[in-house]
């Protein structure tokens, strides 16, 4: 009788393989439904999730042999009529998902763009005020950066790199690259 009661209403994934069947939807429209009619009901379905498209500039990483790339604490969880969008709550909702393929790997190498599937997640702004890029970091956001959705990168430096070893990035996702952690659904993000 009150829509207030399905604001905590969630729909769980639990893996990623549970993606692999196909994405969440949400739809809405309005229904009036007369007495004694026939009515046709107009739904517009909204994916539940957002597309990231992923490219690494290897101009600047000269020499970086990358091999692996892995979508990290994705929302397991997801609640599509919370106030504000649905976020994971605590680190027992997050899962891994998507990760690159040789072939995405190569094409990432050769200057192309993969792409990730995300569920929605909005953490909001947790860095108020940042510009720098740099400061987007687990240390920055305290207790919730495992709530936080990120495109973790392995790569390996090869003998025409100024450095030595294997490396680690991580990009945390959001609507800019400094402060925000929103990943909205129905949404295209690179």
């Amino acid at each position: 009788s009150d829509e207030s009661g399905i604001k905590d209403a969630s729909y769980e994934i639990g893996s990623f393989e549970g993606l692999e069947k196909g994405l969440p939807m949400s739809w809405s429209g309005q229904i009036k439904v007369e007495a004694g009619t026939v009515t046709t009901i107009h739904a517009r379905l909204e994916r539940l999730v957002s597309k990231v498209g992923f490219t690494v500039e290897m101009g600047v990483l000269e020499g970086l042999e990358i091999t692996s790339v892995r979508l990290h604490q994705g929302a397991g969880t997801i609640r599509p009529f919370m106030p504000g969008g649905s976020r994971i709550i605590n680190k027992a909702e997050a899962m891994d998902g998507d990760y690159a393929t040789a072939e995405d790997i190569a094409s990432l190498m050769n200057g192309g763009t993969m792409h990730f599937y995300v569920t929605e997640n909005c953490q909001g702004t947790l860095l108020p005020g940042n510009i720098d890029p740099w400061h987007k970091v687990p240390d920055s956001i305290g207790n919730s950066a495992d709530l936080c959705t990120y495109v973790e990168m392995k790569g390996v430096w090869n003998e025409r790199a100024d450095y030595e070893g294997e490396v680690t990035y991580r990009f945390y996702l959001g609507e800019d690259a400094s402060g925000n952690f929103d990943i909205r659904r129905n949404s295209l993000q690179d």
